[in-house]
């Protein structure tokens, strides 16, 4: 398979034996339709890849400029092939849309879960590795390989760990994994006391990651909070090279790279007011939090979950509210009393929402867009129902760990008004709490 560079529209014709085929690929951050809820999760992928031509700022080794490109290629033009070949991989739409049934990934795998169906969770499990393929190649690169500058080395005894782990992950046989690495354009020899790995196609690509990897480490070894948390760590992730530079910084816009154009306008639009509003905002690829008085109110995630793209139902983790939590307990432990865990959270949020003028609305929208428990990970806890029980303005409900959080999906007229009321009843809630006296 041929396929030609990416250009600015991100889009790309597939050659086959030389002949153009009618599928396109597109990794257009404003696509909606798949032919499968797998085509959407590849689309997924390749949509988080961020720009090569914004990524290459400031790098100015036309050296270091050419293997960037090499990696950055290699690893497109990878998730192009993989869109418009599924059955090579392993990757098969009838069976996921079987294992689905009309639910999103996140859903058919947490009832799948709950059904204690290990059948089903094994083929959930096998499609999202597969899935993941060429991620799971670039982290054997760097676990197990040893690079030097368009060669990597390998023992036999780690290349014989890769073939295990492909196996075991994604259940290919060492034929196939070697020639799915082919079709990346990867070569793997035999030579004394072991093997060597090169790429025929981008031979940058090895030398381009190995200084990602380093330096993206070195850096967040000095960054502030957890790791997860590390600008760096999500420069590497989706290969923005400009961490190579003197001094890296992800702007808002940087954030919202990978998110439709709709979408972007309201997010710009609604992070303006937060900062009139004396927030603070922290920015990574694909995630912002707006920090009011150092406490988390508002945040953006741009990373949908692969196999929930183009489904109903998803997540509701664009922009997300948070409040305090709390948990409703009542005598012996039965749920929905007057007691809990910091009770008194649900107090005050329900006093600074009955003083709005449009306390009913907002009542209701939070009502319907709180996120509540989806019992994944709870099940070994007891018998369902899972979740911490909560009183919400007079609605029972159950949430994970009591959190408080009211998401939604997409931010358009007819929410963005009531989003931004919700962040000016979160700094409501923060300066109540710092009126209370210390516990």
């Amino acid at each position: 398979m041929q396929s030609n560079n990416l250009k600015k529209s991100w889009r790309r014709k597939i050659l086959i034996n030389k002949k153009e085929r009618a599928i396109i690929v597109d990794f257009s951050k404003n696509q909606t339709q798949f032919d499968s809820a797998i085509h959407g999760s590849i689309w997924n992928a390749g949509r988080l890849i961020f720009p090569l031509n914004k990524s290459l700022e400031g790098i100015k080794d036309e050296k270091t400029k050419a293997a960037c490109a090499d990696y950055y290629n290699c690893t497109v033009n990878g998730y192009a092939d993989m869109y418009a070949n599924l059955e090579i991989y392993g990757l098969h739409q009838d069976e996921a849309e079987q294992l689905l049934q009309g639910k999103n990934w996140g859903k058919a795998m947490v009832a799948a879960d709950i059904k204690d169906d290990k059948a089903k969770m094994k083929q959930f499990t096998l499609i999202g590795k597969r899935i993941d393929f060429i991620k799971h190649i670039h982290e054997m690169i760097k676990k197990y390989c040893a690079v030097s500058g368009k060669v990597a080395k390998i023992s036999t005894d780690n290349y014989n760990k890769i073939v295990k782990f492909f196996k075991s992950h994604c259940g290919y046989n060492e034929e196939k994994f070697l020639e799915l690495t082919k079709r990346l354009s990867f070569e793997i020899t035999p030579v004394n006391n072991g093997y060597e790995l090169t790429n025929s196609k981008y031979p940058g690509m090895l030398e381009a990651m190995i200084i990602m990897h380093e330096t993206c480490k070195n850096l967040t070894k000095n960054h502030k909070g957890p790791n997860h948390s590390s600008p760096f760590l999500m420069a590497e992730r989706f290969l923005d090279f400009r961490v190579l530079g003197d001094e890296y910084e992800c702007t808002l816009e940087d954030a919202l790279y990978s998110i439709d154009d709709a979408n972007k306008k309201e997010v710009l639009r609604l992070s303006e007011i937060l900062l009139s509003l004396g927030f603070e905002q922290k920015c990574r690829l694909n995630s912002v939090d707006w920090t009011y008085d150092g406490k988390g109110a508002v945040s953006f995630n741009g990373m949908k979950p692969y196999m929930d793209v183009g489904k109903e139902g998803n997540l509701k983790h664009l922009i997300r509210v948070h409040f305090d939590r709390w948990n409703n307990f009542g005598k012996g432990g039965e749920p929905f009393g007057d007691g809990g865990v910091d009770i008194q959270n649900k107090a005050i949020m329900e006093q600074v929402f009955d003083a709005k003028p449009n306390a009913d609305e907002l009542k209701r929208f939070c009502i319907l867009n709180l996120i509540k428990c989806r019992e994944c990970g709870c099940k070994n806890w007891g018998p369902p129902p899972h979740g911490q029980c909560k009183v919400l303005f007079g609605k029972r409900f159950r949430t994970c760990g009591g959190h408080t959080n009211i998401g939604i999906e997409h931010l358009n007229k007819d929410n963005f008004d009531i989003i931004v009321d919700l962040a000016k009843a979160k700094i409501e809630t923060i300066n109540f709490n710092k009126k209370l006296p210390a516990k």
